[in-house]
């Protein structure tokens, strides 16, 4: 039977759900979540750094800790798409925010997907949260205010409680959304 993997792809959690394409049952559902290879500076290592030598080891700490845990992400869905070589892969699209270093590594993420999908001939879809979220009739909006990042978090692991009766991350609420927005946006199409 035919899978579809729906990705919420994250530079720190990338969360990954499994679904069959016939029942649109979900079969499967992690989280993968590298830890970190540099760890912060101690007290010792700060000492004698100026404020912008420390902001600039931060930095760079910062940045070698992305690269792995996208390098690791990497490892883990190319094992996941193996197990149940999906026919369809649906991830949230990417957006630009105040880190650019962090949107360039999801990038790099989405086009390593998207390489997969073009050698063994998958089906790709990227999803923009603001649209995985109005398949699912999730508001938008509440007395004229645009929701926080945080306020969609709940609301996805809510669904998914509500939906499935079960508990689970934030990050593996947000595949499992994107995925139920799939089967929600072809049922639409096909009326």
């Amino acid at each position: 039977m035919g899978k579809m993997i729906a990705i919420d792809g994250s530079t720190t959690k990338t969360g990954i759900a499994v679904f069959n394409l016939n029942s649109k049952k979900l079969c499967m559902h992690t989280v993968i979540a590298p830890d970190n290879i540099v760890k912060p500076l101690s007290k010792k290592d700060r000492k004698g750094l100026t404020k912008t030598q420390l902001k600039i080891r931060q930095r760079q700490i910062k940045k070698e800790n992305i690269d792995y845990r996208i390098s690791e992400m990497i490892k883990e869905l190319d094992k996941v798409f193996n197990d149940y070589m999906p026919e369809v892969i649906v991830m949230e699209d990417t957006y630009a925010n105040k880190d650019m270093y962090a949107y360039k590594k999801l990038c790099h993420l989405q086009g390593l997907v998207l390489s997969y999908c073009i050698t063994k001939k998958v089906t790709f879809i990227l999803k923009p949260p603001q649209s995985w979220r109005k398949d699912l009739d999730f508001e938008i909006t509440e007395n004229g205010m645009q929701h926080t990042r945080e306020d969609y978090k709940l609301m996805s692991v809510k669904y998914i409680k509500d939906k499935y009766g079960i508990e689970v991350t934030d990050d593996e609420a947000d595949a499992i959304c994107i995925g139920d927005s799939y089967f929600a946006s072809v049922q639409r199409d096909q009326l």
